[in-house]
């Protein structure tokens, strides 16, 4: 049966010689197929497989719109990324009925022997939804990729669908918290950590090696370096070493937004070997990830394989990746699955979108079995949470409240006290430093010196690294300490 069109774009294709007529030709699209499998296809051709319509609405768009996008991309008809496989995460085993009655036979040999019967590989295409997914035969994946990344990219996709096996999957007891260490004391916990080919940098290791020290004081975390410091890659390291060292397979939540979804999946796949999914797409491409993702599939039935024998959640993916807008809408839905998760971890980016306690992003994400407080009545582990900002608090003790409020619901509970403690953070002009004009831009910092102070005092749940004008980062314990990094003449 012949696929209806989609006409997609025009071009003139004639035949060079003179006496030749002249024909347009349109590029198609097919539906069901993929990009890569454009083809030319003259008018008749098109109204005969019933594309007189989408033949007739592309040819008032072409002259007003799609033709200068073309010009804008070059001269290419689509986005050529359109046609560069991103993913490969399903797979079955297709009879290809043509081939199966060309070798004589019924479809039942493989290809070695010379039958109709092959792998086919769903993929997901680059800068396109889930639900443009498409099914394609090994070739399809070298043509579009190449052959030594189209062997790595199957390679990774059947690794990712081997069900581990029972001890490997098997989410370990936490350590008990040992007694507080001194930061000389504080033990190099990524120093074992492999990080494919990347290394991080000295701040950036003594980040990580912070982040995990507070997992094990069972204490959540601000991580509040400025921008362009790392702290993605800061945050990857944190939950690879979870992965590593602890045989901990998650499921890791990281909640961040849309603009950055591409680099936590660039920096999870460039770091790490876990397998990282972004959840986000209409409908039918969430139900597409939630359907091939999400659960590991029996080889002999067919059937997901969903629960362990102590009843226990298996997940097929290491890290979800998704947006605030999923999150927000997933707890208002009766069939939300976001939220039902038992997360091991939770990475909020761009967290002072919790500043605001009655917020939706608030109450959406606090409402998620796994967060504290909900975890104690679920009578479930509680997700490590790490909150990540680059943004100033404003100084604003209430909206720093919050912050730690999210992550220690019981020891941060009432709003009034907190402030009636700490008060509000000095201003720029209120903070003390020396008198040295060298030291006039490390007013700025007045943040930094406030956060330090609450941190002295609560239970360091905040880490922030700064620059100074001798390019120094700073990580202290007060705030007299940090004026005596800060200041270049000390």
């Amino acid at each position: 049966m012949v696929e209806l069109t989609i006409v997609l774009k025009n071009v003139d294709d004639v035949d060079d010689t003179d006496d030749a007529e002249k024909v347009v030709k349109y590029l198609v699209k097919w539906k069901e197929g993929s990009y890569l499998h454009t083809t030319w296809e003259d008018e008749e051709k098109l109204i005969a497989l019933g594309g007189k319509q989408r033949l007739l609405n592309f040819v008032r768009k072409w002259d007003d719109l799609t033709k200068w996008e073309v010009d804008d991309r070059g001269g290419e008809y689509f986005d050529p990324s359109y046609a560069e496989i991103e993913r490969v995460y399903a797979s079955k085993l297709d009879v290809d009925h043509k081939e199966a009655a060309e070798a004589g036979g019924d479809g039942s040999q493989s290809d070695e022997e010379g039958g109709g019967t092959h792998t086919k590989y769903l993929c997901k295409w680059r800068n396109l939804q889930y639900s443009d997914s498409t099914w394609e035969k090994r070739e399809a994946v070298v043509e579009s990729v190449g052959e030594e990344e189209a062997a790595v990219m199957l390679d990774m996709h059947e690794r990712f669908c081997a069900l581990p096996d029972l001890d490997t999957r098997r989410r370990r007891a936490r350590p008990e918290v040992v007694q507080k260490m001194n930061k000389s004391d504080t033990p190099d916990f990524v120093g074992s950590c492999v990080f494919k080919a990347n290394q991080l940098r000295e701040y950036q290791k003594e980040g990580v090696n912070w982040l995990v020290y507070n997992w094990v004081q069972h204490r959540g975390s601000i991580l509040a370096d400025e921008m362009g410091l790392g702290k993605t890659v800061q945050a990857t390291g944190f939950i690879s070493w979870l992965f590593q060292q602890n045989n901990r397979r998650g499921p890791f939540l990281v909640v961040a937004p849309l603009s950055v979804i591409p680099n936590w999946l660039r920096e999870i796949e460039g770091w790490t070997e876990m397998n990282a999914i972004v959840f986000h797409g209409n409908q039918q491409s969430r139900e597409a990830i939630f359907k091939h993702e999400f659960f590991f599939t029996d080889p002999e039935t067919g059937k997901d394989v969903t629960r362990d024998q102590d009843g226990s959640r298996i997940y097929k993916f290491h890290v979800l990746i998704t947006t605030w807008e999923v999150v927000m809408n997933d707890k208002d839905r009766a069939d939300g699955v976001l939220s039902e998760i038992p997360w091991d971890a939770v990475i909020v980016d761009e967290a002072h979108r919790l500043k605001n306690k009655e917020s939706k992003t608030f109450t959406s994400l606090q409402g998620f079995k796994a967060i504290p407080p909900c975890a104690r009545d679920c009578n479930i582990d509680p997700a490590h949470c790490v909150l990540m900002t680059g943004t100033p608090l404003q100084n604003n003790t209430e909206e720093l409240w919050c912050l730690l409020h999210f992550l220690a619901p019981d020891a941060f509970a009432d709003l009034d006290e907190f402030v009636a403690t700490y008060g509000n953070p000095p201003t720029p002009t209120q903070v003390p430093l020396c008198t040295s004009p060298a030291c006039c831009s490390a007013r700025s910092l007045s943040l930094s010196l406030s956060l330090m102070h609450a941190r002295t005092h609560t239970h360091t749940h905040t880490l922030t690294h700064a620059h100074t004008q001798t390019h120094r980062h700073i990580r202290a314990d007060a705030s007299a300490a940090v004026c005596e990094r800060v200041c270049p003449c000390a």
